[in-house]
């Protein structure tokens, strides 16, 4: 879709799925990661 939009270099979290079926703990650990994934993107690493 970024691409599409003109922003290649756009870059966004993605989280495994389906989120519907995964446990507490594994939403947990999924929720972790997206929000490293995000400070990262917001620092620019």
């Amino acid at each position: 879709m970024a691409r599409v939009l003109g922003a290649q270099d756009y870059r966004f979290v993605v989280t495994p799925h389906p989120i519907s079926s995964a446990t507490e703990s594994q939403l947990a650990e999924h929720a972790h990661q997206a929000a490293q994934d995000a400070v990262g993107i917001l620092l620019g690493v």
